[in-house]
């Protein structure tokens, strides 16, 4: 068996074969026993080819797994496998992975087999080499036996392709596969007696799942073992048939597509400068078929004149093989006047055996909304660039990866590097490590969520910020999937040391207004409470700060037709735009009673009236001094009234009861009375005399208990009374 390859054949090659393919090749006669080998054996296995020959091929593998070589190589001469995995044994006791094949054929007259053992490391090369040899031959090949017709070998391409496994055609023929009639087969038979071969008829073998495959059959004899066998090679054609099929049902398609298309088809013959263009190139341009010849001068007078040089480079290039297809976006001229931009795009298709153009076909799209739309897009992207290096803050787009794909101008400035630095570049590339990471973080979080983040962090950069707020958000397609990030970073470092003064100045207003002992609050137009002091708070309402603010007094007032008043005069003061000042007196959270003086006053915000300030102020001592005042001028007033009565009247009872009555409403008490002393036997007594009171008590003036009262049992009544003192002190009655 010579797999498809004759004996002269094989005798030929066979020496240029030893000194030339790198693989391990042994012949090997009909007992197992080495007859020769080629360099890489001796080399590789340390061998000598004198102690080679001779030694059975089971010795160049390893010991333990030789009875296992012996089965595979009984199957292989068998034709019942194809190949051996076990690796070589060399002389040294190494291992030398291979996979061995074997095949049958003749040394020097003798049958042998020839081992080819194929080195695993160069596997790939070996298998690549295979493969393209495997698909570019197309050939089905069987040997069988001249009388019977029974294969006794096919190569794989003959069972792939007829859809058998090698068991099922070994030993039948193809009248009983089915693969070629009978009938059909004597014709061949008797034609090879006649000519002594069959060459490249055309034959339609039938598959094993009754699939039609149309071959090119050849047919001829050859000798092996002493005996003659029919060679068949069939190449197959069932591609080429169907493809020539494919092709008129392609060339119907392509031609209904570029009607459909709305592309317009040029092909242009150089040797006669001779252009056909179709109707649709035609009609691209607003003219009719008729309007237009086959000259080459019908397109290139239609070409805007600007674009004319850049086109003839294009052109030039593909010619001469720079570029593998021309391509132009171009003007061309239409039958109204306007211009259309134009996708021109072409092959060349045939040269002359110099290299010349000969043909090229190509296409044309009409390209101009595209073009608007680009040129709309540009303009946009134009003034979105405007925008953002301009913006007075770092701004930045990123892809789906971190790469930044859009940056402003402020952004290099802050990293200290240049556009073409940046583009194509992820955080790593352009800040420190520990930050870059940290902004990494961040993208991976706002792609994953799907979320705006927005955050403040301390962050030294090149442009001299320290703090920096940075907003990051999703940048979405059409269809809702992420495909990056974009964001803004503004240094707020003197806005944070402002806010911080801010703080600090609210934080010290809040204590000095705490430190106040007045009442201190403010509301907005509504009468809603933004905000009081301490005492207000606890002293007035009796609550924490935070539980007041956001309500009105109607929630503090126990007597809301009191609190709907003070709500109404807030509301006309805030409508007069005026101060206001009021004393009034309110009971506070304790309980006691405090006589307060009132100030309100507007505040404005933008302009506007946003609320009122009031500060309530303690007079109750001044009011209580007040008071006294008004009592010690009506006293002193009724004094001289009573002493005018004292002076005028004769009736001295009658002017000592006006002059007590006088000193009772000057003073407001409830009663005014006078004792009188006398004494008896050296003793000193007391007794009530006379009495002014102002009804709300009964009169005593004839209660005897107050008759002649001994000194001694008043003694701490009288005493200071004696010295001129006053006397304040709780009296029963």
């Amino acid at each position: 068996m010579t797999d498809g390859f004759s004996i002269n054949e094989m005798k030929a090659s066979f020496d240029t074969l030893f000194n030339t393919i790198e693989d391990y090749l042994f012949i090997i006669n009909e007992n197992g026993k080495v007859v020769h080998a080629n360099k890489a054996v001796i080399k590789k296995l340390g061998y000598s080819q004198e102690v080679l020959e001779g030694m059975s091929l089971l010795l160049l593998h390893p010991p333990e797994r030789r009875d296992e070589a012996a089965e595979i190589f009984a199957s292989m001469m068998a034709g019942e496998r194809d190949h051996c995995p076990i690796p070589l044994y060399t002389k040294e006791g190494s291992y030398i992975a291979v996979e061995t094949s074997v095949v049958r054929g003749q040394w020097q007259g003798i049958p042998v087999f020839f081992a080819i053992s194929k080195d695993i490391s160069q596997i790939s090369q070996a298998n690549a080499r295979f493969s393209k040899a495997f698909s570019i031959n197309p050939a089905l090949t069987a040997i069988s036996k001249i009388d019977s017709g029974k294969y006794i070998d096919v190569n794989e391409a003959f069972l792939s392709r007829l859809e058998y496994n090698r068991d099922e055609v070994i030993g039948k023929t193809s009248g009983e596969l089915g693969i070629i009639p009978f009938a059909e087969r004597d014709l061949l038979i008797k034609e090879l007696y006649q000519q002594g071969c069959i060459r490249d008829k055309e034959l339609t073998l039938i598959t094993k799942n009754g699939s039609e495959l149309h071959v090119i059959f050849s047919v001829d004899s050859i000798e092996t073992d002493d005996q003659t066998y029919l060679l068949t090679v069939m190449v197959d054609i069932t591609g080429r048939k169907r493809a020539e099929e494919l092709l008129k049902e392609s060339e119907e398609r392509w031609s209904s597509a570029l009607e459909c298309s709305g592309d317009g088809l040029w092909d242009w013959d150089a040797t006669t400068n001779r252009v056909f263009f179709s109707k649709e190139w035609k009609s691209m341009l607003g003219c009719k078929e008729h309007e237009i010849g086959d000259s080459l001068q019908e397109w290139e007078s239609r070409i805007h004149p600007e674009d004319w040089e850049y086109i003839q480079v294009e052109l030039q290039k593909h010619f001469e093989g720079e570029t593998p297809v021309y391509q132009t976006e171009h003007r061309m001229l239409a039958r109204d006047g306007s211009y259309k931009w134009i996708l021109d795009r072409g092959k060349v298709i045939k040269r002359d055996e110099e290299g010349q153009v000969l043909r090229v076909i190509g296409t044309h799209t009409d390209i101009t909304e595209i073009k608007k739309v680009q040129e709309n897009l540009s303009r946009t992207r134009g003034q979105l660039k405007a925008i953002l290096d301009n913006l007075p803050f770092l701004a930045w787009f990123k892809d789906k990866e971190g790469h930044h794909i859009e940056i402003n101008r402020f952004f290099e400035i802050s990293c200290g590097l240049t556009r073409d630095e940046i583009i194509g570049k992820t955080d790593l590339d352009i800040w420190p490590r520990e930050f870059a990471l940290g902004y990494m973080e961040d993208d991976r979080e706002v792609m994953a969520s799907r979320k705006q983040i927005n955050k403040e962090e301390r962050v030294p950069d090149k442009a001299g910020g320290i703090w920096f707020s940075t907003f990051k958000t999703p940048v979405f397609d059409q269809e809702g999937n992420v495909i990056g990030t974009a964001g803004i970073t503004r240094d707020i470092t003197e806005s944070s040391r402002l806010e911080h003064e801010l703080i600090e100045q609210r934080s010290f207003l809040k204590s000095l207004i705490d430190a106040i002992p007045d009442l201190i609050f403010y509301k907005d137009i509504n009468g809603v409470y933004l905000g009081c002091n301490h005492a207000f708070a606890h002293k007035y309402i009796g609550l924490a700060e935070e539980e007041i603010v956001d309500r009105t007094d109607l929630d503090f007032v126990k007597d809301k037709e009191i609190a709907r008043f003070f709500m109404q005069k807030d509301r006309e003061m805030l409508l007069s735009g005026k101060n206001q000042m009021n004393e009034e007196t309110v009971t506070l959270a304790d309980g006691s009673i405090m006589e307060l003086e009132t100030v309100k006053t507007p505040f404005y915000k933008g302009g506007t009236v946003a609320g009122l300030i009031g500060v309530s102020r303690d007079i109750t001592k001044r009011k209580i001094a007040q008071n006294q005042l008004l009592i010690k001028e009506k006293i002193l007033s009724n004094i001289a009234a009573a002493t005018n009565e004292l002076l005028i009247n004769s009736d001295y009872y009658e002017a000592i009861n006006i002059c007590l009555a006088l000193l009772g409403e000057a003073t407001g008490v409830d009663r005014v009375y006078m004792f009188k002393n006398h004494y008896e036997d050296n003793k000193g007594y007391t007794s009530y005399r006379m009495e002014w009171n102002s009804g709300i008590f009964p009169a005593q003036i004839n209660n005897p208990k107050l008759q002649n009262i001994p000194f001694d049992k008043a003694q701490n009544f009288m005493e200071p009374l004696m010295q001129n003192e006053a006397v304040k002190a709780q009296v029963r009655d």
